[in-house]
């Protein structure tokens, strides 16, 4: 396949072709140069594309090399190459180009542009690119804006590196406590779930609320309980941990399956969080909507948890006094008992035992 060559980068000749030839909805007509400057960050070639009377940024196509599958009204899968409508500065802005996001906004290019469903600060942002996230903020990009698929800018902080992007965001008025449109997960969630303590700090120190539930009715601290499966990840989730709990949450919180953070916790055989939150008055005994303890959840993740010593959330579990048999299910245990030993001498004893177990139960 022939190409065009800028300097060390090489571009699809067929591509530039294609945006070329597409017109766009702005003043300008579309360049495919625009777009290949722009993914590689020249920002002395921009000038010529830009009269100084141009007030709107014109938008491109970008057309990857790779195929996608596409379902046809008539209700067949083609395959067909993904077209995705951008802009030059939301091109710049997800690769970290601060010297060309600097000259597009000087020549008022739109910052809460989003064509293709994100707009430049959601691209800076996912990629963690501070510098970039300044600049737009600087020049009214809307910390708030929901992308297509209902996130904010915030949501995308999704690991350490976009620490700075986050900061940057609350301090120009990003909502902490603002859900996505499909979970309906705040930040506070995002963080728990990708055991970020200092963004979960962040927000905390923001006034996120510690206790906000997402659509599957689970808390920050039940997230995060839930997501400590690997053993080298155990140490950020206990820190997060003791920063919600800190900050007031909940430890007997439950979710839709009335499960709670312990029952998560024992389910993931995460000796540490066990123990954190038995300290911190956990319910050892609670029971969820399938009638399961912590304890049984343990024992029944052993088989395939040995590494992490689960015989170790054993042994807590039953110092903080958790049940061998669930209460309830005494009543069973007994009447199978007696049904086999009807015939028994000892049979009138033991159903006055039983008798006994179950007024002492209620």
């Amino acid at each position: 396949m022939s190409s065009l060559k800028f300097g060390s980068h090489q571009c699809n000749l067929p591509l530039y072709a294609y945006l070329n030839n597409k017109e766009s909805s702005g003043t300008l007509k579309t360049n495919g140069f625009i777009w290949a400057y722009a993914f590689m960050g020249k920002k002395p070639h921009f000038r010529f594309f830009y009269p100084r009377k141009c007030h709107q940024t014109p938008r491109c196509f970008l057309h990857p090399s790779h195929l996608s599958l596409s379902l046809c009204p008539t209700g067949v899968w083609t395959l067909e190459y993904k077209r995705e409508l951008t802009t030059p500065l939301c091109i710049t802005a997800r690769n970290g180009h601060t010297a060309c996001v600097r000259h597009l906004l000087f020549w008022r290019a739109d910052p809460n542009m989003a064509p293709g469903g994100q707009s430049a600060l959601h691209e800076a942002c996912e990629g963690g690119h501070t510098d970039c996230t300044e600049l737009l903020l600087e020049h009214r990009a809307n910390p708030n804006l929901l992308s297509e698929e209902g996130l904010a800018p915030l949501h995308l902080c999704t690991n350490q590196n976009t620490l700075g992007c986050a900061k940057l965001l609350v301090k120009y008025g990003a909502m902490v406590d603002l859900p996505n449109e499909e979970t309906q997960e705040t930040p506070l969630h995002i963080a728990a779930k990708h055991g970020l303590c200092d963004h979960t700090l962040l927000y905390l120190r923001y006034g996120a609320s510690v206790d906000r539930k997402n659509s599957r009715k689970e808390t920050a601290l039940s997230v995060t309980c839930g997501q400590a499966k690997e053993q080298e990840e155990q140490g950020s989730y206990l820190q997060v941990c003791r920063l919600l709990v800190m900050y007031g949450a909940d430890v007997n919180t439950t979710d839709e399956e009335e499960k709670s953070p312990l029952h998560k916790a024992c389910k993931n055989a995460s000796h540490g969080l066990v123990q954190f939150l038995l300290q911190n008055k956990a319910d050892v005994n609670a029971i969820d909507y399938n009638g399961a303890s912590p304890l049984s959840c343990i024992l029944q993740s052993a088989a395939f948890k040995q590494q992490w010593k689960p015989h170790l959330t054993v042994q807590t579990l039953l110092n903080h006094g958790s049940q061998k048999i669930w209460p309830m299910a005494f009543g069973k245990v007994q009447s199978h008992a007696l049904a086999r030993g009807k015939g028994s001498s000892q049979f009138k004893y033991w159903q006055g035992f039983s008798e006994a177990i179950s007024k002492g139960l209620q």
